[in-house]
């Protein structure tokens, strides 16, 4: 960190919470754009309807966009709700995700592709587990937490 920096080490965001926050709000708008497809959708061949399916999947979209931008926006600015939810959204998305391709996917490359998925999603769940556990990642969402609110222990009468 240069030396010439206006904030102090504690108050600037750690770059793998910069990263981790940038990434979710890429998945966030990823699950927009495809839940705007989804819902856009017009059959080519009229004896296969799939329209259905179809709208399902962009009502997931939409819905998973939404917990994503906010997860994003509280990744960014360092809230603790935000550290916890992306612990246990990753995880269910990555389960959801895979369990809906291994439903769907009735192609033989595909399904061959079914496993890289679910390695590939174990993988970044692991590192975005550690990523947002470590002690020091910890301490700055609490310590952002103590500059918005205040010390906690302290009555907001006697401030």
């Amino acid at each position: 960190m240069p030396a010439d920096s206006p904030l102090p080490t504690s108050r600037l965001r750690p770059l793998t919470v910069t990263i981790l926050a940038l990434a979710v709000l890429l998945l966030a708008g990823q699950n927009i754009v495809r839940a705007v497809a989804a819902l856009t959708y017009q059959p080519i061949l009229p004896n296969i309807n799939l329209t259905r399916l179809v709208r399902i999947d962009g009502l997931l979209a939409i819905i998973w966009g939404l917990i994503w931008l906010a997860i994003g926006v509280g990744l960014w600015r360092r809230t603790a709700w935000a550290r916890h939810a992306a612990l246990w959204a990753l995880p269910l998305y990555a389960l959801i995700f895979t369990v809906q391709a291994a439903l769907l996917t009735e192609g033989i490359y595909e399904q061959g592709l079914l496993l890289s998925r679910f390695v590939l999603w174990t993988i970044i769940c692991a590192v975005v587990v550690y990523g947002l556990t470590r002690p020091e990642i910890i301490r700055r969402f609490d310590e952002a937490a103590f500059l918005r609110e205040g010390d906690p222990h302290v009555d907001r009468q006697d401030r």
